[in-house]
């Protein structure tokens, strides 16, 4: 604005605004990391080589049992496989669009999984692809109860509400419609008692 001598427009990246979205849910129902990485994720990343990528598990359907959230579901198995073909998303969105399709029980399996990187607190897409990941070989991966908890909440958040709502962030000309779409979502979404 000083170089131009004029104020300028500030429009921030839709994707990193839905970033804070699910930076909000995360921390709040984890709690805040004290360090660089999240311990969950760094013992389940030393894990991944001794995990049978060929034995996971989606959500059950007991889940599912709450009427917003079985709507939900229903919703989501018809639109990730139609974002999945039509959109032809770059590869980490796609395997984050991928793995919320496989967690809800949609898909016909998953030929490879990709082995997981190294988290950065900015990087709130690969924290959601960990949850996931870690929801899919729950019964291989040793957590405690709050944490199985923990994750099957943010999970069940990120693949019936926030994937579609961060999925479509880019088309800026539908932007007031997805953003009172999603509020909606949120007001409706049966979130769990916070610890």
């Amino acid at each position: 604005e000083e170089a131009p001598g004029t104020e300028l427009v500030w429009i921030a990246c839709r994707h990193h605004v839905m970033e804070i979205l699910l930076s909000h849910v995360f921390t709040t129902l984890m709690g805040s990391s004290v360090g660089p990485e999240v311990g969950l994720f760094k013992r389940f990343q030393k894990e991944w080589t001794s995990i049978d990528k060929g034995s996971y598990s989606p959500a059950t359907d007991d889940l599912f049992q709450d009427p917003v959230i079985n709507r939900l579901r229903q919703e989501m198995l018809e639109y990730l496989p139609h974002a999945l073909e039509h959109q032809q998303p770059r590869d980490d969105y796609q395997e984050f669009l991928k793995l919320s399709l496989f967690f809800i029980g949609g898909g016909r399996g998953i030929e490879s999984f990709r082995a997981p990187g190294p988290t950065h607190h900015a990087r709130w897409l690969d924290k959601g692809i960990y949850v996931l990941k870690i929801n899919l070989f729950r019964s291989q991966f040793h957590m405690t109860t709050r944490e199985v908890s923990t994750v099957t909440s943010i999970a069940l958040f990120i693949s019936l509400v926030y994937i579609r709502y961060w999925n479509e962030a880019p088309l800026a000309i539908r932007a007031p419609y997805i953003d009172v779409e999603l509020l909606a979502r949120l007001k409706a979404f049966p979130f769990p008692n916070q610890p």
